[in-house]
């Protein structure tokens, strides 16, 4: 079923569909207002409850319901952008063998909707926030880092083997 997933999300039409739908979501995001100061979920260091407290009381009852909003983009968001990366490391990997890769950018949107679920719990609960919550919410923002910056290192080495063994195919041609 999983590579059935893949197969679709490799074709054509559909990666472009993902693409123009994720640029567009970046365009809604680059659009609302504050949004640097709304992103807990790109932040490069964790997070803890004192910080979390701080920070849902500095934006105040109108930030957090703008942050609320921004979250409900960033929920779809997830399902562009690891449906982009999830076909183009599917459809233009080196080897039958590599399909595997393709996961990375899967379980990245797992882990991106872990941490809007958690970012939506602690906004919506505010002040009742508990220490567990925000650790959760802070490691799932620490491996959506890694694995975003590990699909995005994939997704260009995949594409950069697949224009070189073209390049090379269309020279022996």
């Amino acid at each position: 079923m999983l590579k059935r997933y893949l197969e679709f999300a490799g074709q054509t039409k559909v990666l472009i569909t993902s693409f123009v739908l994720m640029v567009l979501c970046i365009v809604a995001f680059t659009n609302m207002p504050n949004l640097e100061e709304l992103a807990i979920d790109v932040r490069k260091e964790p997070y803890d409850l004192a910080f979390i407290m701080g920070y849902m009381m500095s934006l105040g009852a109108e930030g957090r319901a703008a942050y609320l909003s921004a979250n409900l983009v960033d929920m779809a968001f997830p399902i562009f952008y690891g449906s982009l990366f999830a076909g183009l490391l599917f459809r233009f990997r080196a080897a039958d063998a590599l399909w595997f890769l393709a996961l990375v950018p899967i379980l990245l949107m797992a882990v991106d909707y872990g941490e809007n679920f958690q970012i939506r719990a602690m906004l919506n609960g505010f002040p009742d926030i508990s220490e567990m919550q925000v650790a959760n919410a802070s490691m799932f923002t620490s491996v959506k880092q890694i694995l975003s910056s590990a699909s995005t290192f994939l997704v260009s080495i995949t594409l950069i083997v697949a224009l070189v063994r073209k390049l090379l195919s269309l020279r022996n041609a």
